[in-house]
């Protein structure tokens, strides 16, 4: 019998780069809303953007509100400001919203060698399925366990345990793929983990491999 029988990635700059594609949105968005007349510079608007962000969060659904605000937009000319900015923050998103190179096919080899396949992810359920859906990669995991569904956080114990129970998994069997110091928080509870540096996806299958391979 297999040692490990299933394998959890995170989504974020684990199946995709979340944070090129972020960066290159918000830099495309604070671009359009200039050309819709906020009346400031490029680099200052973006660093306040960032600033803002990072107060609020990243699921904050108000950061072009903000933005407009801090330059004393008057309030007619707001909404078509910020809608602006969102208008084009979503054509990029969708622009460059692409797997990295390897994810299906890797996928595709782990599901033909008889492992499970898991997500355990931080963030909105619905942004999270979103992106899974627009990657075309929903239709390989098995289940799919999102922090705002159960009520806890990586690296809380918690939602690692939630993803086990709901695979009827060992944690000694499971395998957790991540990018983040939190997605490494699975050993703390006697998962396998593995930190995902860089852009060769297709290099997991050998470390997956590696881990079932020891005694």
């Amino acid at each position: 019998m297999k040692n490990i029988k299933w394998v959890f990635f995170d989504i974020d700059n684990t199946l995709f780069d979340s944070r090129g594609l972020s960066t290159n949105a918000r830099k495309n968005a604070v671009k359009a809303m200039i050309k819709a007349g906020l009346n400031t510079k490029f680099g200052p608007a973006f660093k306040k953007l960032l600033q803002i962000v990072k107060k609020y969060g990243s699921n904050y659904p108000g950061h072009f509100d903000k933005l407009v605000q801090a330059y004393k937009v008057k309030k007619e000319e707001r909404s078509r400001i910020v809608a602006a900015g969102i208008v084009e923050y979503h054509n990029t998103k969708f622009r460059l919203l692409k797997p990295f190179p390897g994810v299906k096919k890797t996928l595709e080899k782990l599901k033909a060698s008889g492992y499970k396949l898991g997500i355990i992810t931080n963030g909105r359920a619905t942004k999270q399925w979103d992106k899974l859906i627009r990657l075309n990669v929903s239709k390989f995991f098995d289940i799919v366990v999102i922090s705002e569904e159960v009520g806890s956080e990586k690296p809380s114990k918690k939602i690692f345990r939630t993803a086990l129970k709901k695979a009827k998994c060992r944690a000694r069997e499971a395998v957790m793929i991540g990018d983040k110091p939190e997605d490494m928080a699975a050993e703390k509870i006697g998962m396998h983990t593995v930190m995902f540096k860089g852009r060769n996806f297709t290099k997991l299958i050998n470390e997956t491999k590696k881990i079932e391979n020891k005694k």
